[in-house]
């Protein structure tokens, strides 16, 4: 309905003057961790820090954020996207660029249509709405759209802005008020886990995320390439910069150099293992000193590991995989959440403690309709994009399948144990409707409440 309205332009234009540049930045920053979690290489060029003009905010979120959308679902691992920002004499020009297949004159057509399949590098088709909102949005608002091949490189999405201005109208301060670039990250990360079990994507054998730190160049280079075979693997220059990166992604591991400039690895590593959203992070050091004064004041600062430089890697492989081998088990572990009862109490680190506390979250609210990705978001007190990435990092689902699994275990367990009807289970888990819980029970256990009750009791 909402694309429909925009479509036959019902939906009206609330013009406020806005910092268009930041407005673009936030939601660029908010797609940072997509582009980490598929290896992309990413960059903002900004020709110009700042301008304020009259726009619709909203619009312009939605706009903006269905382009980001299409480039990284359009960016096989590995590849590039940019975002580059300039503006003439009439228009702030924006550039969202992906590496991949350029598409032909007609597909540049089309692909702004609604529902159209056009071959993408995934080799499924692109049969969605963004770039329809995309180009709907575009017309309501005077805005430019067209795309831009460069053969051999990829395709350019281009968005002019008109540049209005009135210097007597007050400056608002942009915020993503209703939440418009969370909602297009979940159903952007929504279509990639369906590509990935509909296709077997690439990459997702690599399932570990791995943060090397070292202020040489070639190290850092070569420790990428040769581990990036096994793992995600993002780099950082200085304990500052892996601090940074660390805000916006889950890592499984780091590797860090001793001799770092600014803070050195004793100092990251206390930092890591004092908070309490990283200390469970296993923290590998490499130095060339081994001595026993070096080690010790190492294990002081919490370092699981000292590896000796110039790095083996086949020794690092090693140690990796045993590090990570426990992981691992972690989240089969938690994978096979209609055969657990993750409300038990005894827990042993920072990931089963995460996943304990949310689950008993979801059990306590079992009965709010309200109960949502944006609820659990706000509770744990992380971003969507970091509560889908730590979610689906421990137990290989989304929050909502996540969500889905614990109240079909439950409905399945009042099934068995009580004599309530299955409307009275419906609400009691949070339905508004007893024929959605209905159906969404017989395409989980593939019978109605009903039949799987009496299968049971025969």
């Amino acid at each position: 309905m909402e694309f429909r309205n925009i479509e036959s332009q019902f939906v009206p234009v609330e013009i406020s003057k806005y910092d268009v540049i930041r407005l673009l930045e936030l939601s660029y920053e908010a797609f940072i961790p997509l582009f980490e979690h598929k290896n992309i290489s990413y960059r903002l060029i900004k020709e110009v820090d700042d301008l304020e003009i009259l726009i619709d905010a909203e619009k312009m979120e939605i706009l903006f954020g269905n382009l980001l959308s299409n480039s990284f679902k359009q960016t096989r691992e590995g590849g590039e996207c940019y975002v580059k920002i300039h503006r003439d004499e009439r228009y702030v020009v924006v550039d969202v660029f992906h590496s991949g297949p350029c598409l032909n004159d007609v597909q540049k057509t089309e692909i702004f249509q609604p529902y159209t399949s056009i071959d993408t590098v995934n080799d499924s088709p692109d049969g969605g709405i963004g770039l329809a909102i995309v180009n709907s949005i575009a017309k309501l608002m005077d805005i430019k759209m067209s795309v831009i091949t460069y053969e051999g490189e990829g395709n350019i999405f281009r968005a002019e802005i008109p540049v209005i201005t009135d210097d007597n109208v007050k400056l608002s301060v942009p915020k993503n008020r209703t939440d418009i670039v969370g909602r297009i990250i979940d159903n952007t990360m929504f279509t990639e886990e369906q590509l990935a079990i509909a296709g077997n994507a690439p990459g997702t054998r690599q399932t570990f995320q791995l943060l090397v730190v070292d202020s040489d160049g070639d190290t850092r280079k070569v420790l990428k390439r040769k581990l990036q075979e096994h793992f995600n693997v993002s780099t950082a220059s200085t304990g500052k910069e892996a601090l940074l990166l660390m805000k916006s992604q889950n890592m499984d591991a780091i590797i860090s150099s001793l001799q770092l400039p600014e803070m050195d690895g004793y100092e990251l590593c206390k930092i890591v293992k004092g908070s309490d959203r990283t200390r469970h992070i296993p923290f590998i050091m490499l130095s060339e000193d081994l001595s026993a004064e070096s080690k010790i004041k190492g294990f002081r600062c919490g370092a699981d590991l000292f590896v000796q430089k110039p790095v083996n890697i086949q020794e690092i492989l090693l140690q990796l995989d045993n590090i990570l081998r426990n992981k691992n088990f972690l989240r089969t572990y938690y994978a096979n959440l209609n055969q657990l009862d993750l409300r038990k109490p005894e827990v042993n680190n920072a990931d089963e403690i995460f996943i304990k506390e949310l689950t008993e979250y979801i059990y306590a609210h079992l009965a709010d309709n309200k109960l949502s990705v944006q609820e659990l978001s706000r509770h744990t007190g992380i971003s969507r994009t970091q509560l889908y990435m730590n979610i689906k990092r421990l137990t290989d689902h989304s929050p909502t399948s996540f969500v889905l699994n614990i109240k079909m275990a439950e409905a399945k367990k009042l099934l068995l144990t009580t004599d309530m009807t299955s409307s009275e289970i419906s609400y009691k888990l949070g339905y508004c409707n007893s024929n959605h819980f209905s159906r969404q029970f017989k395409e989980y256990y593939n019978l109605s409440p009903g039949a799987f009750r009496k299968q049971q009791q025969n």
